[in-house]
């Protein structure tokens, strides 16, 4: 019995020292950082903690002034901090907190809004403060006390005032409502801002942080918010863009940014210029090991890969200021100050471009941004100056754009085709159609669930045709519209098990997925999707750069990119390359 009852404590004293061991607590990081790098910084975590599974990110978000203040004056613990505007960093906590700061990221105002928003229709970039003046337009932007967007967005008004050569546009737009104090000395605007900040009457809004705006946006509550161009892109949001001059996201136009300016209620006055985000580990960190693997991870090509599919602007490699330094005077510090805004479909969302724009940002110094839109909005997007490339293939539309003058003529980059996948017991037939003609009519005799995007991209265009070419008008419950992406689309096909026609790559890709599905018919060459590569004008400022990345995308290094995209992961290439792809041009 005596033995028994020993083994069993022997046993139980083991179990107990390795359930302690197992559940020893994680280390624990704590990150405090700016609203608008929530979604990439989600992203990161997860990433993050899937490589150091030891390590538990806790992330507390606030505006970049509260976040800085919650550790010179609360004395909050924090291991790493990552602020929207890099000069809070040098300012605040250099040299007692930190004794570096690392810029990592760049933006630029817009002022969002939705298409429930008053006057949605007629904002633009040359009217927008206009609007914000109407009769019940409702707008609003974070406390300037509390968050870099908040000041920045003054900041821009007050640029505004000078850019429009309008002095009355100041208290047009903030003094009837805000207790913001404004004064004009010279060709400078300075704003102070007072501590208990008052709003007068429901014209204008006022949240601690920018992104706590979206709500009362996205809810119909007020009409417009000044937002980082970023933010909107993760979300979604409509937005009208600022002019450069008074964005502050051009290194261009620094020397104009300066010349608005305001003080906070503490006796910090900042001057307007080019938004960059900065991140530094503290000196007091109580984990100072996994801080700085944290700050690698953001600052290295993992991190600028994230930002890169968040739509931020990375700036990579990273660049260091010490204590002492004089490089925040210098402009160095702006690594790749312009951006090429390209919009695709799923080019985008496959892959394929990140590698592309990979391998051309080691060429220049330029960074790239990806907007996710079809042929139509994409063309609309460029229309409206709001990108500099898109790749499409929408032959009709490109065609008018260039006829218009504000496209250039396209260039061929790649191809792929386009499949029609439905369910796997296939109950019109598809399998024997002879054509998609056929097959369509095959569907509709049926009245089985087909799918479509109707988002005007080059996809819902060719099906629309074929719909056309055999004389059938869709409607009823067996045709449903998705107004959604390509993949999106593809992955509620397979939920209703219904039929969709989708270009063979984005199928490639998900059809292990697709458990509902199988692909039916190929091979078509009316159904051939050839991607094209636009720019706009040489009168566009990015014009320099989109033709440059054109001519990389027709170039060897480029082309062995695309014709090899798939191989490795997918056993099989998700396009054929420029040269192949000649064939389908008629």
């Amino acid at each position: 019995m005596v033995k028994r009852a020993l083994v069993f404590f022997s046993i139980l004293f083991f179990m107990i020292c390795v359930s302690s061991l197992h559940a020893k607590e994680k280390v624990i990081l704590k990150v405090f950082h700016a609203g608008s790098l929530s979604v990439p910084f989600s992203k990161m975590e997860k990433e993050f903690e899937k490589k150091y599974p030891y390590i538990d990110v806790r992330r507390e978000i606030s505006g970049s002034v509260k976040a800085v203040r919650k550790v010179t004056e609360l004395h909050k613990p924090c291991d790493v901090i990552a602020v929207a505007d890099y000069t809070l960093i040098p300012k605040m906590l250099f040299p007692t907190y930190t004794g570096y700061v690392k810029l990592f990221a760049r933006n630029e105002l817009v002022l969002c809004y939705t298409k429930k928003s008053k006057y949605a229709k007629e904002i633009n970039s040359s009217n927008w403060y206009k609007i914000l003046r109407k009769r019940g337009v409702k707008w609003g932007f974070s406390n300037p006390n509390d968050d870099p967007c908040g000041y920045r967005s003054v900041i821009s008004i007050g640029l505004a005032s000078l850019y429009y050569k309008n002095p009355k546009l100041v208290r047009y737009l903030l003094k009837r409502y805000v207790n913001i104090r404004c004064r004009t000395k010279g060709d400078v605007i300075h704003f102070k801002v007072p501590k208990d900040l008052k709003v007068k009457g429901k014209k204008i809004f006022i949240r601690p942080k920018s992104v706590e705006l979206l709500g009362l946006l996205e809810s119909g509550v007020i009409d417009y918010a000044f937002e980082y161009k970023s933010v909107a892109l993760q979300h979604g949001l409509l937005y009208a863009e600022l002019p450069s001059e008074i964005n502050l996201g051009s290194i261009k136009y620094a020397n104009f940014y300066k010349r608005s300016k305001i003080t906070l209620f503490y006796g910090k006055t900042i001057e307007g210029k080019p938004i960059v985000y900065g991140i530094c580990v503290l000196k007091n960190a109580h984990h100072p090991k996994e801080a700085k693997l944290w700050e690698d991870f953001v600052t290295g090509k993992q991190g600028k890969e994230i930002l890169f599919e968040c739509k931020q602007t990375p700036i990579y490699p990273a660049k260091e200021i010490k204590a002492g330094s004089q490089c925040p005077k210098c402009k160095a510090i702006y690594f790749s100050p312009t951006r090429l805004t390209i919009a695709t479909g799923s080019p985008g969302e496959l892959g394929v471009l990140k590698l592309l724009a990979e391998e051309f940002t080691t060429r220049y110094p330029v960074s790239i941004c990806w907007v996710k839109a079809g042929s139509g909005k994409a063309l609309k997007l460029l229309k409206e100056k709001k990108v500099d490339v898109v790749m499409v293939h929408a032959p009709s539309a490109e065609k008018k754009a260039v006829k218009e003058g504000w496209a250039t003529q396209r260039t061929l980059i790649g191809s792929n085709e386009f499949v029609i996948v439905g369910p796997k017991d296939d109950p019109a037939d598809v399998r024997h159609a002879t054509s998609a003609k056929d097959a369509y009519r095959r569907i509709a005799g049926k009245k089985v669930i087909f799918l479509s995007r109707g988002d005007n991209s080059g996809t819902h265009k060719k099906e629309l045709m074929i719909w056309k070419m055999v004389g059938i008008t869709p409607k009823g419950s067996w045709y449903v519209v998705t107004h959604n992406f390509m993949m999106a689309t593809l992955k509620k096909a397979n939920e209703l098990k219904g039929y969709f026609m989708v270009d063979s790559s984005t199928w490639i890709v998900g059809k292990s997925k697709m458990h509902n599905l199988d692909l039916l018919f190929k091979g078509d060459p009316v159904l051939i999707n050839v991607y094209h590569a636009m720019c706009q004008p040489e009168k566009c400022k990015m014009g320099s750069f989109a033709r440059k990345f054109i001519r990389f995308l027709v170039s060897e290094k480029a082309q062995k990119i695309i014709r090899d995209y798939g191989k490795d992961k997918y056993d099989e290439p998700l396009y054929l390359d420029a040269e192949a792809s000649k064939k389908f041009e008629h």
